[in-house]
């Protein structure tokens, strides 16, 4: 699906189950910030 999303971005966390955000709460904060950071910063 993220292929018909323009910007998106799929991000996979293999070492996590299905709560990244709570398992891995560090990696996936800096992947949304970083995210966030391309998408408000770019024109």
């Amino acid at each position: 699906m993220n292929t018909q999303i323009i910007g998106s971005l799929l991000k996979l966390y293999p070492q996590a189950g299905h709560l990244a955000h709570e398992e891995l709460p560090e990696q996936t904060a800096a992947d949304i910030r970083a995210f966030l950071d391309r998408a408000l910063y770019t024109e």
